[in-house]
């Protein structure tokens, strides 16, 4: 057994992570226009709700593809970071449900930013649970994924028109919690002595 140390993070890491979180939303969303369209030409009746269980899935799975490719030099397992941003947005489903159900109380942006917390707590604490032992400063992961999906509050105070212009808008706020989050990683990762990993 000896000890093994990850390549040190790059100055091209940033971008890299931002692009994936931005190309991952927004391929989410357009799977699940395409799904949607294939369904209603079959005749299936297209509601919110069925839009939402498909939607979130998707786009855990695809930001988590992308984001995994960037994080293997660093000594995250990409399956695992894959699999904890799929659970982690598929969850957001719950919250979704508790929210609708148990807050009767209409606030507004309140309300708006109550659930994008609790969405980016869910995500964020599913994606910790994979690197909390890559340094003390894992936890600022939540917060980071937290204060990222705030930026969705310029989407619904500006409302896209058109499916195109949904996507570019989530997009923008994947690259916006792709900046949030890049930020902290790159803390996490700057010094190169991450955890050993058993070697033959």
């Amino acid at each position: 057994m000896r000890a093994k140390k990850f390549e040190s993070v790059s100055d091209n890491f940033l971008p890299k992570w931002v692009l994936a979180s931005s190309l991952g939303m927004a391929a989410g969303l357009a799977i699940a226009y395409v799904v949607f369209s294939i369904l209603g030409g079959l005749g299936v009746h297209v509601n919110d709700w069925l839009f939402t269980l498909l939607l979130l899935p998707l786009v855990g799975s695809t930001v988590g593809l992308l984001q995994s490719f960037v994080l293997r030099r660093y000594g995250v397992s990409p399956l695992l970071w894959f699999v904890a941003t799929l659970v982690g947005y598929a969850l957001c489903i719950l919250v979704l449900v508790v929210f609708n159900e148990w807050i009767t109380i209409r606030t507004g942006y309140l309300d708006d930013m109550l659930i994008l917390t609790m969405v980016g707590s869910v995500i964020g604490t599913s994606q910790w649970l994979i690197i909390r032992n890559h340094g003390r400063k894992a936890m600022w992961l939540i917060l980071a994924t937290i204060f990222g999906f705030m930026g969705q509050l310029l989407v619904i105070a500006n409302p896209a028109k058109t499916s195109m212009q949904f996507i570019g808008y989530i997009a923008l706020e994947g690259a916006f919690i792709g900046i949030t989050t890049g930020l902290v990683l790159m803390n996490i990762f700057k010094d190169n002595t991450l955890p050993a990993k058993p070697t033959a």
